[in-house]
């Protein structure tokens, strides 16, 4: 049975503590936990699908299906999408954030994981655990794009950039 605690690592920290807990069914494991502060919405990666919780309920409001190896979800509420990091497909999944529904899957190289929107710049980027190609980002593009953060070898230690050609933006 899957358990999601509200701040479960804070509770060994002063002036934290754990205000509701919830109990999800469901198969498989669980990755990253995405909050949606405008529509009050938790969405939890889980191994396959993403689950969409209420948050002030912990009732379970949908799933995105056909996600396998999802790791994570990233919001865009100005543009109104959201993308979710597909490694099992080697994809990110570009998700409407009113009806939930896969708009559209955007092949990303090897194993995505970790994905973020900047708001800054206006990209979503993911972190694939394994070199891939590169593609456009700009995440106002209708439908939006990703781009992808690479790591590199130097000197030992593991470190993170962007394309050669996104630097100097």
């Amino acid at each position: 049975m899957f358990v999601l605690t509200m701040l479960s690592l804070a509770q060994s920290a002063p002036g934290y503590k754990v205000v509701k807990t919830w109990k999800l069914g469901g198969e498989g494991g669980w990755d990253y936990l995405t909050v949606d502060p405008d529509g009050r919405r938790l969405f939890i990666a889980r191994s396959t699908r993403v689950m969409v919780v209420d948050e002030d309920s912990g009732k379970l409001l949908t799933e995105i299906p056909d996600t396998p190896g999802v790791h994570g979800v990233a919001l865009v509420p100005e543009f109104g999408h959201g993308f979710i990091s597909d490694g099992g497909e080697d994809m990110v999944a570009i998700f409407d954030l009113k009806s939930l529904k896969v708009l559209n899957k955007v092949k990303v190289g090897t194993k995505p994981d970790a994905i973020v929107y900047d708001p800054f710049t206006k990209r979503t980027m993911e972190d694939g655990r394994m070199r891939g190609a590169d593609w456009p980002c700009d995440g106002s593009q209708e439908p939006p794009i990703v781009c992808r953060v690479r790591r590199q070898q130097k000197n030992g230690h593991r470190r993170r950039r962007q394309r050669e050609s996104d630097r100097d933006t």
